[in-house]
C-alpha cells in the first residue's frame, strides 16, 4: 500500500508561523502479484472486461483481445476488488475491499523455468461519494 498526500499550506499577513494545512489530494496504490496467471486475470489488469477473453469451440484454446478505439480512453473501465493478507503471525487474514480502482502502471510478468509466473500490478483507487471511501482495511478477529 501506498499513500501519498499533498497538503497546501494555509498563511496570513499578520502571522509568521504557518497556520494549518489542507488536505489538496491523496493517491493510494494497491500494488501486489497475480498468482494465478490466466488470461482472465491479464485482462483484469489492464482494466478489461472478463468478456475479452474468449474460450474457442470445443473448448479449444482461449484467448485474449484488448479492446481497441471505442471510449476505453475517454471512459475507462473502473473495477471493484478484494483482496486477501496475512494481517499477522497468528494467521488471521487482512481483507482489502477496493471500491473504485484502475490499473494504472504498466503490467510485468515473465516467463522464466525457476520461478513462478505472476502478473505484477498497481491498482489507484478513486473518489466513490462523499459518504463512500474508496477502500476499507478490514482485520479478521481471533475467535474467542
Amino acid at each position: 500500500i501506498s499513500q501519498n498526500q499533498d497538503y497546501a499550506e494555509l498563511t496570513c499577513d499578520q502571522v509568521v508561523d504557518k497556520i494549518g494545512r489542507r488536505l489538496t489530494s491523496r493517491d493510494v496504490v494497491f500494488a501486489t502479484n497475480l498468482a494465478e496467471a490466466t488470461l482472465e486475470n491479464l485482462a483484469r489488469a489492464n482494466n478489461e472486461p472478463a468478456a475479452n477473453v474468449v474460450t474457442g469451440t470445443g473448448g479449444s484454446a482461449t484467448s485474449y483481445t484488448p479492446s481497441y478505439g471505442g471510449s476505453s480512453a475517454t471512459q475507462p473501465t473502473y473495477c471493484s476488488l478484494i483482496m486477501d493478507a496475512w494481517a499477522n503471525d497468528a494467521g488471521l487474514i487482512r481483507r482489502l475491499l477496493l471500491r473504485k480502482c484502475l490499473s494504472t502502471e504498466s503490467v510485468e510478468f515473465s516467463y522464466t523455468k525457476e520461478d513462478q509466473t505472476v502478473f505484477s500490478v498497481s491498482w489507484a483507487t478513486h473518489f466513490v461519494t462523499s459518504s463512500i471511501a474508496p477502500y476499507v482495511i478490514l482485520d479478521q478477529s481471533a475467535a474467542a
